[in-house]
């Protein structure tokens, strides 16, 4: 999730355990282990018939729930980074699209590049149910739509960019009170949102601005409040209680049938989990008690090339199999590592030779220098 996000961009100037590296270790690695849910959740729903459909519900809800990770690292990493910014002199404007054009730089390169590929090979490859709605082709590529027929995965990215544009405005407004521009706007969505619930009866759940997913996002704000006072109490029992809830919240999910189920249900039984989760790990960093090894940092590095890439090769591969003619015939387990394994090295490979340096390549020029 959030895919799109990298916990490098926040220095934690308050915990003398964190200050000066500049990444906080265990978000870094927990955006790693939320893309490895997403990644093997849709590489075992990939093809039914070959053996684990009677695991769909599980594989399924393990998958969706990823997503809630990342919208919830995603408020917090965005919010510091935000507060962290109206800490700076500078003129607002500036702020504003120093901070617009690094989330751009995370997001649009590598998924123009995954997105031309995937409408190029769509010809031949079916990368989406065909009930699946198809939105016009330029608000798929510009990631205004939260259908998207052609890397199904990239429907959450349009929260983010959403959530990334609200951010831009509220330091454009004012960046030394940006955190109470956000507050009101969180205020005013949470308003609108229970209307919606309580008296509208959800006729608004598929608006993204007003999507109850959006709370996920105001509860990552939450935590970079606590987190940026110093609040670290707890923290244990945070994570215990955030672990068992969110495994009790996908078991109720899976029994009740994660795909029929309205945004309400994830922000319930996966987003406030995953609130718990986020705050205990980075309390414990906070505290100089525990992180997350070093390859877990790197696998979150490449989070977002794998979350973008995954379901082109998926489905590409899987294509190239059934033409021929192995599908039903080699073994299930070789065949979901034929396309897992390529799937997982390019990820890696995206990270290093595409997103870094067109990451770098447009921040340097097109950051404004202060």
């Amino acid at each position: 999730m959030t895919i799109a996000i990298d916990s490098r961009d926040v220095a934690m100037t308050h915990s003398p355990s964190i200050a000066g590296t500049g990444t906080i270790k265990n978000i870094q690695a927990m955006r790693g282990i939320a893309s490895l849910v997403v990644f093997f959740g849709h590489a075992m729903l990939l093809q039914p018939g070959l053996g684990l459909d009677r695991y769909f519900s599980v594989f399924g809800v393990f998958a969706s729930s990823g997503v809630d990770i990342f919208f919830v690292i995603s408020g917090f990493i965005i919010t510091t980074v935000a507060l962290k910014a109206g800490d700076q002199n500078g003129r607002r404007g500036v702020i504003a699209w120093n901070f617009g054009i690094n989330r751009f730089s995370r997001i649009y390169p590598v998924y123009w590049i995954a997105f031309t590929l995937a409408v190029l090979a769509s010809s031949k490859v079916q990368l989406a149910p065909p009930t699946l709605p198809v939105d016009p082709l330029w608000q798929q590529g510009m990631l205004l739509t939260h259908v998207n027929s052609y890397i199904m995965a990239a429907w959450s990215l349009c929260f983010e960019i959403y959530f990334y544009v609200v951010v831009t405005l509220a330091l454009l407004i004012s960046p030394k009170h940006v955190g109470k521009v956000l507050a009101g706007w969180a205020a005013a969505v949470t308003l609108i949102v229970a209307y919606d619930m309580f008296i509208g009866k959800n006729q608004w759940v598929a608006n993204v601005p007003l999507s109850p997913l959006i709370f996920e996002f105001i509860f990552g704000m939450i935590v970079a409040y606590l987190i940026r006072r110093g609040c670290t109490a707890f923290a244990v029992t945070a994570g215990f209680l955030g672990v068992v809830t969110f495994l009790a919240g996908a078991e109720y999910m899976r029994h009740l049938g994660w795909w029929t189920l309205i945004p309400w249900y994830r922000v319930f039984y996966s987003g406030i989990p995953s609130t718990f989760i986020l705050y205990a790990i980075i309390a414990v960093e906070y505290r100089g008690m525990w992180t997350f090894s070093q390859r877990w940092m790197a696998l979150g590095d490449a989070s977002y090339s794998l979350y973008i890439w995954h379901q082109l090769i998926f489905y590409s591969i899987l294509t190239f199999a059934t033409h021929m003619g192995w599908v039903g015939h080699v073994p299930t387990f070789i065949l979901i590592s034929m396309w897992v394994i390529p799937a997982f090295l390019f990820g890696i490979f995206s990270y290093w030779r595409f997103e870094m340096p067109l990451q770098a390549f447009l921040k340097n020029r097109l950051l404004i220098q202060r």
